[in-house]
């Protein structure tokens, strides 16, 4: 687990914009590039604008157009009939995206603007983009294979308002909005699949199986000193190799990489209300990272901070990629390695006995026995009770709540038995990548049944569904 060093902490060089937020100095963003290579809309603007998805589009093309080493792929479209645009290093035949990798290679899959307000990471990806295109013989090319998508909402981008991100310190020209065109959280469809978009990546994922997810955001949470934080899955089902490997090796080294870079980070989370606790999001698959924790992979969220300005928050994002691909292009025989163990694994696994071979289905949040630091601001409060931030920096030692116990676990199966006529089931199994076989005769099995007394249905929908929790007996 990566922890706050108190006594080597960057020091705070100047304030934001805001007046009431520090910012740590950081580095500077990569030279503007002499033609043919394009600038972002962001550099055009000088950090005023935000592209939008044509010209994310054109952008790909110009890059493509003067190197033979990336790839432009279009993998489905939107909701709305955009087209799902990805810059790919992979040596393949253009718009193919399945077949093998070489088994040394790492797959790297790069999503930007799955929520479109939040679009800092969509302009550091185009110019991480740049970087590779003007480098054939790049250090990354010659380990990873990068599958990157700017612009994943490409929907909800064209939908710019300036007040789409109350309290987002720019762009000044506005943002996209948070959902796509059906009005879904992307980020919430991972494991329903009701997305357009959602269907299209999962099935990018299953034709390439990357081995890494590093998916980009923009919090508005709470106000710490941290231009980017990050986290991995949390999922108990998840394998404990792979949260282990992100926790223990890669995150601390991808953290004090950026720290020599002057770029303070942390894991992702809030304070509570009386700053006791630093508490992450939840554990559900319908999450990108927690998703793909749950196939066997390396999910990596990276959270830039809405209160300093646009132009850091590209540069906290770009770095971090960066930095995260670096370690991944250093470890790339051991996350290849690890990855495929997993999957061995999994599969060995099925029916066999043992206090390790469950599957956990239910889980409580819970703190990691050591407590941490974390980089705030002191609070002042007025006569009514009421707390606000001032701009002097103040660390607090909370409690960390990032772990999840499981509650209820069950024996993990050889396989599941599906009545033929669940076609529903059926499909959005298969949408995953899971394999199923029709039985082509009567057979006798010795099963597990489980009776269900009792259904309770959320009252409220949420993404067009009803949460429902079911009680049920083993027969």
């Amino acid at each position: 687990m990566a922890l706050t060093d108190r006594t080597n902490r960057p020091k705070c060089s100047r304030v934001a914009r805001l007046g009431t937020w520090g910012l740590c100095l950081l580095g500077s963003l990569p030279r503007a590039p002499a033609d043919p290579w394009p600038l972002t809309v962001a550099e055009q603007s000088e950090f005023r604008a935000t592209s939008r998805s044509e010209q994310v589009v054109e952008f790909i093309d110009q890059l493509t157009a003067h190197c033979t080493h990336l790839q432009r792929v279009d993998f489905g479209r939107t909701a709305a009939g955009r087209p799902l645009v990805a810059a790919t290093t992979a040596r393949l035949p253009a718009g193919a995206m399945s077949g093998g990798t070489p088994e040394e290679r790492v797959v790297v899959l790069i999503v930007g603007n799955i929520h479109a307000g939040e679009c800092d990471g969509k302009e550091a990806l185009l110019m991480l983009l740049r970087d590779v295109a003007r480098q054939p013989d790049h250090p990354w090319l010659a380990h990873l294979d990068l599958i990157v998508v700017p612009n994943f909402n490409a929907d909800g981008n064209d939908r710019m308002r300036r007040d789409n991100r109350p309290g987002q310190v720019g762009p000044e020209d506005g943002m996209g909005e948070r959902a796509n065109a059906q009005g879904l959280d992307l980020n919430r469809d991972f494991m329903k699949l009701d997305s357009p978009e959602c269907q299209h990546l999962v099935a990018l994922i299953n034709g390439r199986d990357p081995h890494i997810l590093i998916d980009c955001h923009t919090t508005n949470g709470s106000a710490h000193r941290y231009p980017i934080t990050y986290d991995v899955p949390h999922h108990p089902a998840s394998p404990t190799a792979v949260r282990d490997f992100l926790r223990r090796e890669m995150m601390p080294a991808m953290t004090r990489e950026l720290q020599s870079r002057g770029l303070a980070t942390f894991y992702y989370g809030n304070f509570n209300r009386d700053r006791t606790r630093w508490v992450t999001y939840g554990d559900e698959p319908r999450h990108s990272t927690e998703y793909f924790g749950l196939r066997g992979r390396l999910g990596i969220l990276a959270e830039s901070y809405a209160y300093i300005s646009y132009k850091d928050r590209i540069v906290a994002s770009y770095e971090f990629v960066r930095a995260c691909l670096d370690c991944a292009a250093a470890r790339h025989a051991h996350i290849t390695q690890l990855c495929r163990a997993v999957r061995q694994d999994a599969v060995l696994a099925g029916g066999q006995s043992g206090e390790d071979n469950v599957v956990p289905l239910e889980s409580e949040m819970a703190p990691t026995a050591q407590r941490v630091w974390v980089q705030g601001y002191q609070e002042v409060t007025d006569a009514d009770g009421h707390r606000t931030n001032t701009a002097q920096p103040q660390d607090y030692e909370v409690e960390f709540w990032t772990l999840f116990r499981p509650t209820t676990i069950v024996p993990r199966p050889t396989a599941y038995i599906l009545p033929t006529g669940e076609r529903r089931i059926r499909d959005r199994l298969e949408q995953h990548g899971v394999a199923l076989r029709q039985l082509a005769r009567d057979t006798l099995f010795d099963v597990e049944t489980y009776r269900i007394t009792q259904v309770e249905r959320a009252g409220e929908s949420y993404q067009g569904h009803h949460r429902v929790r079911l009680t049920v007996i083993r027969q």
